[in-house]
């Protein structure tokens, strides 16, 4: 799914989701502002994936609307490592993070023709809607719990400790050695 668009209004954040089926009308997810400056980024949630070597493979991004408790889900991940799971496990963490933080509907946006998404999304549980070229998928979300917040609380820690594994074993074999 791509990225949250950087030139959206403020009418845009206001904005409700519309139902497909009422008089004929389109569904619109609500969009929400999201801009990593220190005064907005308290609306955003991101999550990089990394492999072995602490290169990149993949990002989440939620963009968090209090006022309507929606969350909007943007995935990537680097080509390469496309069909290995890594788009699946960064779209369930957003929407396990939606959870704990108690919003009510998880978002996603993307073209028609970007099929691996839209199997992501489906494959998610997300209900879909295409028209004109793109597909918007929605989920309502299940009330936070006690067990949704400790599973968040316990990735966390696991992807704290991969995290400085990796690091400890750049430090301990990729540097020069003194003779």
């Amino acid at each position: 799914m791509g990225g949250l668009d950087p030139r959206l209004r403020e009418d845009d954040l206001k904005r409700d989701s519309l139902d497909a089926s009422a008089a004929g009308r389109r569904w619109h997810p609500p969009r929400t502002r999201c801009h990593a400056s220190l005064r907005n980024i308290q609306n955003c949630w991101f999550a990089p994936y990394t492999g072995r070597d602490m290169a990149l493979i993949g990002m989440a991004h939620l963009a968090l609307d209090r006022d309507q408790h929606h969350a909007e889900l943007g995935l990537s991940v680097e080509p390469s490592q496309r069909g290995n799971g890594h788009g699946l496990t960064l779209l369930n963490r957003g929407k396990l993070s939606a959870v704990t933080r108690g919003y009510a509907t998880l978002f996603m946006h993307c073209l028609a023709e970007n099929k691996i998404t839209i199997h992501l999304a489906r494959k998610a549980g997300l209900k879909l809607v295409t028209e004109q070229g793109e597909v918007d998928a929605h989920l309502q979300l299940e009330a936070t719990s006690h067990a949704a917040v400790a599973q968040e609380a316990l990735e966390d820690q696991i992807a704290l400790a991969d995290l400085l594994f990796k690091q400890q074993f750049q430090w301990l074999f990729q540097r020069p050695h003194a003779a």
